[in-house]
Formats: structure tokens, sequence, C-alpha cells
């Protein structure tokens, strides 16, 4: 029988000394890779930081250093909490904001507009949110830049 190392370890793409162990089976719609450890499909990182790095204490995830959702190499591998990892994606700009977010219904042009009205007097909270489409504590949060920071 072949032991977890092993099983792992097939499921991976070797690049040169440094780079990126890419994992080349299932994955899910993130790009993390999945893997079968002690009866339960877990991600392929999380098993190759135990294998070769240790245990994880409960509470905090595997953090990727090189962005890379399949990437198994320990060394690019560490634990972190969730406000760690967050924190991480911010740093390195990969947190997705402003127009940039999959469920964005404004664009920058559009927050600046509302903004402009209603600093005016033009329109009240209730008419901005019927011209833009989007509910009143939307746009209680953008003019009080709670969201949308520029």
């Amino acid at each position: 029988m072949i032991n977890t190392e092993q099983r792992l370890l097939d499921g991976v793409a070797f690049n040169r000394e440094g780079r990126c162990w890419e994992w080349q089976r299932s994955v899910n719609n993130s790009g993390y890779g999945h893997f079968r450890h002690l009866g339960r499909k877990t991600y392929a990182h999380r098993v190759a930081y135990l294998l070769f790095c240790g245990p994880i204490p409960g509470g905090l995830c595997v953090c990727h250093r090189c962005d890379n959702p399949k990437c198994c190499n320990p060394t690019h591998l560490f634990l972190g909490t969730h406000a760690d990892n967050h924190a991480d994606k911010v740093r390195k700009g990969r947190h997705q904001y402003g127009e940039r977010r999959y469920n964005a219904k404004l664009s920058a042009t559009q927050v600046a507009s509302m903004r402009r009205l209603y600093a005016r007097g033009a329109f009240g909270v209730r008419r901005l949110a019927q011209l833009f489409g989007v509910c009143r504590k939307t746009v209680f949060d953008i003019i009080g830049e709670d969201r949308w920071k520029f």
C-alpha cells in the first residue's frame, strides 16, 4: 500500500528548485488541490504542510507565500490566522474591492457621482438609492466612506 507522502508526491509536478510544486489532480473552483487524507477530503497544501512541516494548530490556516493555490511546496507555506491570511492578500494586492469585486454593482465613476450629488444637496439618500439601483444602506455606507475608499 502506498503511504500518504507518496500519494501526495505522485499528484505533484515538480519544477526547478525553489519553485512551486503544482498539484496536478482534482482542484476546487478556487484552484486549491483536493486530497483524501484520513478518510476525508482536504486541501493538498494542508497535507503537504502536515507531512513536511508539522501539525496545524486548530483555527490556523496554511497560507501560500507564492500565492499559487495549487502549490504544495512546504517552503512556500506558512501558518497564520484568517486575519493574517486576509492581511497578506491585501498587502499583495490580491484583495478584490471596488469595481474589481465579482459582485460589484457600482463603478468608481458612479460612486464619485453619488457623493457629488449628495454633497451638493441635489438628491437625498432614498432618491440616490433609486437612481443607482442599490439599497439605502449602501448609499449611507458610500457617502459615509465606510465603503469605496479611494
